[in-house]
């Protein structure tokens, strides 16, 4: 794909590959580690590299895809998509900052037990999805990311060579050059995928639907907060772009009845709205407020009534 933008001479590439964290395969083979840390070898020649072309290389995973993105000047489009290259073939990953990053997400597991965001939306995501749903294991203690380089080399691999793949360019570039840039950029495809790559969505919970309070305690909070949970739409339903309004109206924006009611009428709180972690599938859907300890009552008797 190729947007063209002459103004300036800068160059924009994104290579996106159809797998992320949704995927189980991707979690068992620690995937998201693979991908993410092949920028980085031990002496750090590929970040110096990108240093002295003044090239931006990121490397991310999301739910459902992983991307590669590269933004140069046009002048050195060449050599960056050279280093892109060597990147996707890295086999020196830097075994330092694989140790950093399992210490990293220790640390990062136990701060969650003092937010309260992810308190309420993981007590949400345990309501509504069964244990191994890709939806609901996010909020759930990982497993430490792995260490072993051969073994993220080979799921690193496998991971760039899925079929599905897109290059999308934007910038200071023809059609021509684009097609000559993306052109052995990547490894040929596997013949055979491996299993399991697909997000695997479980049914809801039992009694997911029903009403039921959750009560989170956190330590040394002098203020409340409060979320009312449920089921979302899914992207897909037809009804959704009535919900959109709906959602608009109820929390979307500082004048939405939340707000109002809550804000500007009582002075309860500085913020309410509300929150939609759906997809194409279904997601949890919130509304959700904060007040000081001792206005928790009154507070949630004026969230149910809006």
């Amino acid at each position: 794909a190729l947007v063209e933008d002459h103004r300036a001479p800068v160059v924009a590439i994104t290579i996106e590959f159809p797998v992320g964290t949704w995927s189980s395969w991707a979690r068992a083979h620690g995937a998201d580690v693979a991908f993410a840390h092949q920028n980085d070898d031990p002496d750090r020649s590929l970040r110096k590299r990108a240093d002295a072309l003044a090239a931006s290389i990121d490397l991310t995973m999301g739910h459902r895809s992983a991307s590669l993105s590269v933004r140069c000047l046009h002048g050195d489009l060449d050599a960056s998509l050279a280093l892109a290259k060597d990147i996707l073939a890295n086999t020196r990953y830097d075994q330092h900052e694989l140790k950093r990053s399992r210490r990293e997400e220790a640390i990062l597991w136990r701060g969650n037990e003092t937010d309260v965001a992810f308190r309420m939306a993981q007590a949400a995501a345990r309501d509504l999805f069964a244990r191994d749903d890709p939806r609901r294991l996010r909020y759930e203690k990982p497993e430490p990311p792995g260490t072993d380089i051969a073994k993220l080399v080979t799921v690193r691999d496998q991971l760039i060579r899925l079929s599905g793949r897109v290059i999308g360019f934007a910038g200071d570039l023809t059609l021509d050059e684009a097609k000559r840039a993306a052109h052995e950029l990547l490894p040929a495809p596997v013949a055979a995928e491996p299993e399991a790559i697909a997000p695997r969505w479980l049914e809801l919970n039992p009694g997911a639907t029903r009403a039921k309070d959750h009560d989170i305690a956190i330590r040394r909070l002098t203020q409340v907060y409060l979320a009312m949970g449920r089921d979302s739409l899914p992207w897909t339903d037809p009804r959704r772009p009535a919900f959109l309004v709906a959602d608009h109206v109820l929390g979307g924006h500082f004048y939405s009845r939340l707000y109002v009611a809550l804000r500007h009428d009582a002075g309860d709180t500085y913020g309410a709205g509300t929150s939609d972690r759906g997809d194409v599938v279904v997601g949890a859907y919130a509304a959700n407020t904060f007040t000081r300890a001792e206005n928790a009552g009154p507070i949630e008797a004026k969230l149910r009534a809006v």
